[in-house]
């Protein structure tokens, strides 16, 4: 599937079973290559382990990152730089 760059697109995944098609729920994304140093413009998930966790995310160039984090309902975040 080819895309532009630096557009903004949502998706959703059909699928047929026992004769009854369904469809996720839509998601968001804007492809890469619009050179902007934006936070809304990055796209982030993370993949839970048991006592850690795996982030991914798209990268800028030169650009400095620190992973802000907290536990669920405590009001200060915890840093972590890269």
């Amino acid at each position: 599937m080819a895309l532009q760059s630096c557009q903004k697109y949502v998706a959703r995944l059909s699928y047929t079973c026992a004769n009854k098609t369904a469809y996720t729920t839509e998601i968001s994304f804007t492809t890469k290559g619009c050179n902007t140093c934006s936070a809304t413009d990055i796209t982030m998930y993370a993949i839970p382990e048991a006592t850690s966790m795996t982030i991914h995310w798209d990268v800028y160039p030169d650009a400095l990152y620190v992973v802000n984090y907290r536990k669920a309902g405590e009001p200060a975040f915890k840093t972590y730089r890269l």
